[in-house]
């Protein structure tokens, strides 16, 4: 089993194929880092194909595998445009990005510190390697002093005074931290309008200072197994999202008709993950016929 003969979702989850994967780790990790070279070199053409899925495969094993080679070429991936990156992540950069960034980094936080400071990087990437930080806090990995250190820094000049949402990001993951360091520079963003109430609210601040520090640190440690966790298991992880809800009814035959329809050319990189010339027509799109029909009931069976 090789990561390219799951390279597109079509609807169901290669559990099977996942756990061979993982029971031949040292033998597919260049696998899984070509993945990721390639998806770097052709990411705005992958971007296009909604069934593109190889990428988030390699992304999450790697992690699993905690292997710092994957490190600086999701760094590089990430630093593509706002558009590329939501159509070639989605969900996955607030809901699986952070935990990747702290599988994978070993410990060094300078590319996760250089994401959060560049004004130029999508506000979603820079709030995931923020949340990133404290996950590895949460594992005690790096120290409550550190992270909070930095954060202090970054409400006093090291991030841009503009409004986005990296400064209400960085608000909620300073309160999993407990925040007392940072009280009169919170409540200057708040006063010069950087943070959104309505996505934390200053009572929110207060009430977690009210509480306590121990308080606080003890709600992340036992949290450490759901939102602030490593990956340990890439099938728990996935089995459960929505877009393997189930196979398409049409699928044997709309994937015969799908292969020789399309042209495929070989990645530049050694690892043969196929990506398209061509833009394609999502089966549950229009047909380009003019039949009125969505492509899966008209040639895309053919």
């Amino acid at each position: 089993m090789r990561i390219q003969e799951i390279a597109y979702n079509y609807g169901t989850f290669p559990k099977k194929e996942l756990q061979e994967l993982i029971d031949h780790r040292d033998e597919v990790i260049p696998d899984l880092l070509a993945v990721l070279e390639n998806t770097c070199e052709n990411a705005e053409v992958l971007a296009e194909d909604e069934d593109y899925f190889a990428h988030i495969y390699a992304m999450f094993l790697l992690a699993q595998f905690r292997e710092p080679k994957a490190y600086p070429l999701i760094y590089r991936l990430l630093h593509n445009s706002s558009e590329t990156l939501e159509h070639l992540l989605g969900d996955f950069l607030c809901e699986g990005l952070p935990q990747v960034l702290a599988s994978v980094c070993d410990g060094n936080i300078e590319p996760l510190q250089q994401i959060i400071e560049n004004p130029q990087m999508y506000e979603y990437v820079r709030s995931s390697a923020l949340s990133s930080l404290v996950i590895l806090v949460a594992w005690e990995l790096k120290s409550r002093e550190e992270i909070a250190a930095y954060f202090l820094s970054l409400f006093q000049g090291k991030l841009e005074r503009e409004y986005s949402y990296v400064w209400s990001a960085l608000a909620i993951e300073s309160c999993h931290l407990y925040p007392f360091e940072m009280t009169d520079e919170i409540k200057r963003a708040y006063e010069d309008e950087l943070i959104d109430p309505f996505i934390i609210s200053y009572d929110d601040i207060q009430e977690t200072l009210d509480s306590g520090k121990e308080a606080a640190i003890n709600d992340l440690y036992q949290n450490k197994n759901n939102t602030y966790r490593l990956i340990d298991n890439t099938v728990e992880e996935l089995e459960n999202w929505a877009c393997f809800s189930g196979m398409d009814e049409d699928f044997p035959e709309m994937r015969k008709s799908f292969d020789e329809k399309w042209h495929f050319e070989e990645p530049r990189t050694e690892i043969q993950v196929p990506y398209r010339k061509e833009i394609k027509v999502g089966r549950n799109d229009p047909c380009p016929c003019g039949s009125g029909k969505k492509y899966k009931k008209c040639c895309g069976q053919s």
